[in-house]
Order: C-alpha cells, then sequence, then structure tokens
C-alpha cells in the first residue's frame, strides 16, 4: 500500500517541512514515524519560546526603559546595560528572571513585575532588532 504523508508547521523564526513518502505495509512502522515527527515538532517549539513577537509592540512598551537603557537600547548611564543587539532569548530569560524575582535587582523587578508574557516577548523583539 502506498500511503503519502506531508505534515506542515510553521513556527515565527523558521519554516519547518516534513514530507514522508513510504510504502508502508505496518502500522507499527507509521507509529514510529509520527512519534518521530512529534518530537521534531516539540524540538522546535522548545527551542523557540517566542512565537509571535511583535517589535513595534515592543517598542511602544519600551518607552519606561528608556530613562535608564537609552532611547535606542544604548545606556548613557555607565551602570546600565545597553539592550540595543542584545540575542532575544537572553532578554526574554533576563526579563521573566526579573519578572521572577530568581535574578535581583529592585528597579528591574519592580518593572518586569507587571510584564505579561507576550510584553516580555515583544520587549526582546524590539531590543534584539536594534543595532549596537
Amino acid at each position: 500500500m502506498q500511503l503519502k504523508l506531508k505534515f506542515r508547521v510553521r513556527l515565527s523564526l523558521f519554516h519547518l517541512e516534513l514530507a514522508i513518502d513510504h510504502n508502508l505495509d505496518v502500522g507499527e512502522f507509521m507509529m514510529k514515524k509520527y512519534q518521530q515527527f512529534i518530537s521534531l515538532v516539540l524540538l522546535a517549539i522548545a527551542a523557540n519560546p517566542t512565537f509571535a513577537a511583535d517589535a513595534a509592540a515592543g517598542k511602544a512598551k519600551a518607552a519606561l526603559c528608556a530613562s535608564c537603557h537609552g532611547q535606542n537600547g544604548i545606556s548613557m548611564l555607565p551602570q546600565n546595560p545597553n539592550l540595543a543587539g542584545q540575542k532575544e532569548l537572553y532578554l526574554v530569560n533576563a526579563l521573566k528572571a526579573y519578572k521572577a524575582q530568581t535574578r535581583k535587582e529592585p528597579t528591574m523587578n519592580a518593572m518586569a513585575a507587571p510584564l505579561s508574557d507576550t510584553d516580555i516577548a515583544n520587549l526582546a523583539a524590539y531590543y534584539s532588532s536594534l543595532k549596537p
């Protein structure tokens, strides 16, 4: 029996397409391929925590950040880090740690506390898109 299976999964940072074209005569073979496909999709999702971040929304949200981190993510204050050009995943993890207070800095803990996961993803997308 000839069976052609084609699955498409679209993730925000890359496009994953898996096509399987095999002669299938045993259900066990199909189950193994299905398990491999699901594992691959879950791995891709786990590697990409920000699915549809909106840099424009992040720019609007970043107005509060500008007083310490600079208008374009370049801080004029030596004690505050530049955010422009930072890796998106780093920014997401840092903001989530400040929000959860596993990373201690009183000002950042207070600033991150009201942020939603979407806000964090959008801020990270915005700052990572800027040139350092």
